[in-house]
């Protein structure tokens, strides 16, 4: 379990680096994933990599935190 979440934290993080950078993602992209791959993203949102704020109708995510050297 452990081991599939930090799957999960790397493929979110991927996914912010590499494909929407510094765009917003809405809540609706979120919900599309499985439960184990949202509770990895929430648990991100909570420690501060993830910004999350609030638009017309709907939250919207984007990374915050540095990304480590490669």
């Amino acid at each position: 379990m452990k081991e599939l979440q930090l799957d999960h934290f790397h493929e979110i993080q991927q996914l912010f680096q590499y494909h929407y950078k510094n765009e917003w993602v809405s809540q609706a992209f979120i919900n599309r994933h499985t439960r184990l791959w949202i509770q990895a993203f929430n648990t991100l949102v909570q420690q501060g990599f993830i910004e999350r704020k609030k638009s017309e109708n709907q939250f919207v995510y984007r990374w915050k935190a540095a990304y480590p050297d490669a």
